[in-house]
């Protein structure tokens, strides 16, 4: 009877034991990041946002671009809005709505691959990704 006595209380222990590190390790916070740290893995943002573009790119009868070897990424890469002026009627709305769509997400591709010096794949995308913005824009520029 004494050693099943000592058995449960050393059970007993571990189980409080087990539990004070467990919520200890649950109340332990992150630690922070800088505002222009990239998504935990910003490879999938990355291909979230560039299948987004693909889909945009695919609407306005765009040809996709070629991956090159890419120029240095800088965090603003891309112009979000097309500098001319534009056409009132539907289809050239929805044409530059679709244009600033396109030019957001490869804004955020930049700015993600920025966050990933070293990263070729990334900057390839900006780089891409890019191109594609600057198509979406003549677009929506030349639509009358």
């Amino acid at each position: 009877m004494r050693h099943a006595l000592t058995g449960i209380l050393a059970g007993a222990c571990c189980v409080i034991v087990i539990a004070c590190a467990a919520q200890h390790h649950e109340g332990t916070a992150p630690p922070p990041t800088s505002g222009m740290a990239p998504p935990p893995d910003g490879h999938a943002r990355i291909e979230q946002l560039e299948h987004d573009i693909a889909a945009e790119r695919d609407k306005l009868g765009l040809a996709a671009h070629v991956e090159t070897a890419p120029p240095p990424v800088s965090p603003m890469a891309t112009n979000v809005v097309a500098t001319c002026a534009r056409s009132e009627s539907d289809r050239c709305h929805d044409t530059c709505t679709m244009s600033d769509t396109i030019c957001k997400n490869a804004d955020e591709i930049c700015k993600i691959a920025s966050g990933l010096p070293g990263d070729t794949w990334a900057a390839d995308k900006c780089s891409t990704n890019r191109a594609t913005c600057q198509d979406a824009q003549k677009a929506c520029c030349d639509c009358h």
